[in-house]
């Protein structure tokens, strides 16, 4: 008789895995779509108005620019930016979570385990580990709390995500906000 060697437990992470890549693939081209085409309705705007064609906006009574239709599109171009490097964030630690989910499954470990104890016991079971986990820890963990001692773990530790810490020292927050993240 032939030996399966087939692990479910490793199916289904990568499942897990390959379903979450999806949703974020398809996200992030909704996404990539709305930047595109706010930057296009700056661009034609622009053009519009240098062809002659009337401002849209208000000034003050010796003309002095109150707000225009060019800063409205920008600022919106921004926000999708913005909304991009947010959903690149969440699938970040959606995926480390569905790791520590998978990681408790199959090891049987208790609900409140943490990474070290989840660690130990995946390796105990013969299960391989990435070894930039830990990285991804650091990650997810400053996205979510959003504190210095994340942040300086992370800049130690995977500096590519994380090339400079911002200068915060007497802040709580915005420990995050220099974190950058490609769709890769």
């Amino acid at each position: 008789m032939a030996i399966v060697n087939f692990n479910l437990f490793g199916f289904s992470f990568q499942q897990g895995l390959a379903h979450l890549r999806a949703s974020f693939d398809a996200a992030a081209a909704a996404l990539a779509r709305e930047v595109t085409a706010a930057h296009d309705a700056v661009k034609a705007y622009v053009q519009f108005v240098e062809a002659g064609g009337e401002e849209i906006g208000e000034w003050d009574y010796d003309g002095t620019r109150i707000w225009d239709q060019e800063q409205v599109l920008e600022f919106e171009a921004e926000t999708m930016e913005s909304a991009a490097m947010a959903l690149r964030n969440a699938f970040a630690v959606a995926i480390y979570h569905h790791w520590e989910r998978m990681a408790r499954i199959w090891t049987g470990a208790n609900p409140d385990a943490g990474h070290a104890e989840l660690v130990k016991q995946t390796l105990a079971r013969g299960y391989t580990i990435d070894p930039g986990l830990e990285r991804v820890r650091y990650l997810a963990n400053l996205l979510k709390h959003d504190k210095k001692n994340w942040a300086e773990k992370l800049h130690a530790g995977w500096p590519e995500i994380l090339p400079r810490l911002p200068a915060l020292a007497h802040r709580r927050s915005g420990w995050s906000e220099a974190v950058k993240l490609s769709e890769d």
